[in-house]
């Protein structure tokens, strides 16, 4: 199959393609009952998606680049422990584990932790914001930089695509941005990011805040 040209107007159209297939996609497989339906939806488009457009700027990965992975996502779990993980937030309860079974939870964390971060990151962080990045006019740019209007418009799409975290959603899609744009944190490095930081979360549920709460 031939490759498109990777234009951002290409890149642009792919993502919302891929956006509207995954969403359709996964509600279909899992009215069929498959299990873990919107991971293998997710799957397939990541797939078609590192085969259709491989390439984005990126720069060697290093011992720095891995511990600047880490400390943001630390920091940004951190953030989500005292605005959201903690009893007294409105709406929190930790679950009852034993209510789980084994496989329920190992799928969690492979669609959490690695699974949706690829996905994601591929479609908003390459795709669209490259995307967005090179379809900002002169009109535009002269007053402001094509990767702001590109950032603000993923992270705005990206915090409305997960309403209970919106704040928090929106901050780590600007910070991702622009570890993108600026220091090229390729695909896996932003994935590590974002994987770690859901890891952190399901982590925290299931064992009562890192067994701090009873």
């Amino acid at each position: 199959m031939k490759r498109p040209a990777p234009t951002p107007e290409n890149k642009v159209i792919f993502a919302a393609l891929v956006w509207v297939s995954v969403s359709f996609g996964g509600m279909v497989l899992s009215d069929a009952g498959v299990y873990g339906a919107q991971s293998v939806a997710e799957i397939i488009a990541l797939i078609a998606m590192v085969a259709l457009f491989p390439d984005e700027p990126r720069r060697k990965c290093s011992i720095y680049r891995m511990v600047a992975c880490v400390a943001t996502a630390l920091g940004f779990l951190a953030a989500w422990i005292v605005i959201h993980g903690e009893p007294q937030a409105d709406g929190f309860d930790f679950p009852r584990t034993r209510d789980f079974r084994t496989i329920d939870v190992v799928a969690g964390f492979v669609a959490t932790g690695i699974v949706a971060p690829l996905f994601e990151e591929k479609l908003a962080r390459h795709l669209a914001l490259r995307g967005i990045h090179g379809m900002v006019g002169p009109a535009v740019s002269r007053y402001v930089a094509p990767g702001v209007v590109a950032s603000l418009i993923v992270s705005t799409i990206f915090a409305l695509a997960h309403p209970s975290l919106m704040p928090l959603a929106f901050l780590l899609s600007l910070a991702l941005c622009h570890l993108a744009l600026k220091y090229e944190f390729d695909l896996v490095q932003r994935a590590v990011i974002h994987g770690l930081l859901n890891s952190g979360i399901m982590a925290w549920y299931f064992t009562n805040g890192f067994g701090s709460h009873p």
